[in-house]
């Protein structure tokens, strides 16, 4: 969910792209709106276990509802979807701070922790093992690893450069 530090975007109000279409596919984020204030530069918010509801075609002002959608993604342990959405908000309008330390800094940071499944990070804060021991770190089992599927963030309305945009997911990416 790339794009706006108030959750939800324009869900309610105005607008109907990136953001505000997942509100309206996966209608449940919307109570998220009521609870979360504002992301600070070194926050993230995760949603775990959304449903998707809805079918849909189109952007903006062709966006339309088609249908139900079935979502056929396995479920949790606790009964929810295997699915995790992580808002992380873009500057808006950033013209010469996206080639400046300190944007380039603050966009790093933000993708790192959007990006860091904090499920898999307990393991790094445990204090150090005995180093003699092989096992210092426990084996992630790859059917538990979580990808990161991402879009041009903070590129359209935002403004943007797709380029940077791209090189500071990677290398926050790399980094978790």
């Amino acid at each position: 969910d790339f794009a706006n530090k108030y959750l939800g975007g324009g869900a309610l109000s105005r607008g109907c792209v990136q953001e505000e279409i997942r509100f309206m596919i996966n209608p449940e984020l919307i109570v998220g709106m009521l609870f979360m204030a504002s992301m600070e530069d070194n926050e993230a918010i995760e949603i775990v276990g959304a449903e998707r509801f809805s079918q849909y075609m189109g952007y903006g002002s062709s966006f339309r509802f088609v249908g139900d959608y079935l979502d056929t993604k396995p479920l949790d342990a606790m009964g929810r979807r295997k699915t995790r959405i992580v808002a992380i908000d873009a500057l808006d309008c950033p013209t010469k701070l996206q080639y400046e330390t300190s944007g380039l800094l603050r966009e790093v940071n933000k993708a790192f922790v959007g990006f860091l499944d904090q499920s898999k990070h307990q393991f790094d804060v445990k204090p150090f093992q005995d180093s003699n021991s092989k096992d210092n770190h426990p084996s992630v089992n790859s059917v538990d690893c979580i990808g990161v599927s991402t879009g041009n963030w903070g590129c359209g309305a935002f403004g943007g450069n797709p380029e940077i945009k791209s090189m500071i997911q990677w290398l926050a990416a790399s980094q978790v």
